[in-house]
């Protein structure tokens, strides 16, 4: 490969890591915020069982309708969360093949 062949291969590689970079850390920005969500939906949970707690002194069928309710939230996120981890994972891949 001539040099010219060379500083173009390292410059379409740089692009290319540049273009994954930027999504990585969108797809990383993006996980955090589901996180901060899953942990905001958890703290509400518990807020509304321990007042519901409270009031009622036992665990009830009340208290499973609010667990039911925020459990299927939660996993909706834990899903999207697992799904943008996939795509890292592909990314950081992708990112191993540049520079050879």
């Amino acid at each position: 490969m001539s040099v010219w062949e060379k500083i173009k291969q390292g410059t379409r590689d740089t692009a290319i890591a540049t273009k994954l970079t930027a999504q990585k850390t969108a797809l990383l920005t993006e996980i955090s915020i589901l996180k901060d969500k899953i942990k905001g939906l958890k703290q509400a949970y518990g807020v509304k069982v321990f007042d519901l707690l409270g009031e009622q002194g036992v665990a009830s069928e009340a208290a499973m309708g609010i667990y039911a309710e925020f459990h299927a939230q939660i996993e909706e996120l834990q899903k999207q969360m697992g799904e943008k981890n996939e795509k890292v994972e592909k990314i950081k891949a992708e990112e191993k093949t540049l520079f050879k």
